[in-house]
């Protein structure tokens, strides 16, 4: 299945590209959609089911249209991206908004960190679950799996989607690509995650409660999601930046998680650290005048293309990058593929 949606969607983006058929391009988005299951809850097995543990259930009414920035008292909108998405909410607009119908907060911790205390009314999609069966390989899951995964949560077409995790937000931004690759555009990250929610001295709750699920229809969105091909042609296209989002001594091949050592060459080495303020162990995201200025120099007309090691950090890069209003789209096989393929050209500057 997920085979099929991959080649709709690049047949999309093909017609995009050679044509301005409306109707072209409908036709195979909307078969796309048809792909979906019709129930929502077969193919999680319990404990999948079981770590779902909340959500609402009516239909969107009012979309996120007003974001408090904590760091601005809650009077500023951050990082709009189109009139019916708001990319980044803080503590306050959680605590107005939680029980409004459409809007589901999703914890994406580990169960058990849940269990232990979370924002009340939260759902719980641990970012594991997220990912495919095959444990050897951290790629995205299928889009039966996704399909299952967020409508068995309540999370329907028109939810209003918050997701927060432990603060760092590697675990919300990996799962906030991860629903824009499968179409859906309503989504946030909660500011500071849950460590900012307790240190604002809201309330947590430890309550399970029963979930009505919904029919989340996924569609493959490819210009969000570069294959190995597309990374590989980036390369010498002027038109396209790669950003490296490891360490730098993983960037320039002092070291690397794979046989060979370096960068995909022409890549950009921008540390997915620097997307964030640190503060004694706590993440808060920069400003997006601080944003700028770390993705100073590249050009809004280019599509840039995110990596790191496995496709969770450099999701962060890609989530950033979003709220500054660049065309983006993330390797998800990263270097783990990149750094272990024989075939495949890298740049060393440790061996120069």
């Amino acid at each position: 299945m997920q085979n099929i949606a991959l080649l709709i969607g690049f047949v999309v983006s093909f017609f995009r590209s050679v044509t301005s058929s409306r109707l072209a391009l409908a036709g195979f988005i909307t078969i796309a959609a048809l792909c979906a299951p019709a129930s929502a809850t077969t193919g999680l097995d319990d404990g999948q089911k079981t770590a779902l543990s909340r959500s609402l259930t009516t239909p969107l009414t009012t979309p996120l249209t007003t974001a408090l920035n904590s760091r601005d008292q809650g009077n500023a909108l951050v990082g709009e991206a189109s009139p019916d998405q708001l990319l980044l909410v803080a503590a306050p607009w959680i605590q107005a908004h939680s029980t409004q119908p459409g809007v589901i907060i999703v914890d994406v911790r580990p169960a058990a960190a849940y269990q232990q205390g979370h924002i009340p009314g939260a759902v719980n999609i641990p970012t594991q679950l997220t990912y495919g069966q095959n444990t050897d390989k951290k790629r995205m899951g299928s889009m039966r799996t996704i399909q299952n995964l967020f409508g068995t949560a309540g999370i329907g077409r028109e939810s209003n989607v918050v997701l927060y995790d432990d603060g760092q937000f590697v675990n919300a931004s990996r799962v906030f690509w991860v629903l824009e690759v499968y179409g859906h555009r309503r989504v946030a990250l909660l500011e500071g995650g849950y460590p900012e929610w307790v240190e604002k001295g809201y309330g947590i709750s430890h309550d399970v409660m029963p979930v009505i699920p919904q029919k989340f229809i996924a569609a493959i969105q490819p210009e969000k999601l570069a294959t190995r091909l597309q990374t590989r042609l980036a390369i010498n296209d002027p038109g396209k930046v790669l950003i490296d989002a490891r360490p730098p001594d993983e960037y320039s091949g002092k070291k690397s998680r794979a046989r060979r050592f370096g960068h995909i060459p022409n890549a950009i080495n921008v540390p997915w650290k620097q997307n964030v303020v640190t503060n004694d162990e706590a993440y808060m995201s920069k400003s997006l005048q601080d944003l700028e200025k770390v993705y100073a120099g590249l050009d809004k007309t280019h599509k840039i293309i995110t990596y790191c090691n496995n496709g969770k950090h450099s999701s962060l890069s890609y989530f950033s990058l979003r709220r500054l209003g660049y065309d983006v789209a993330h390797y998800d096989d990263s270097w783990v593929e990149w750094g272990n393929s024989q075939d495949l050209p890298i740049e060393n500057f440790s061996r120069r």
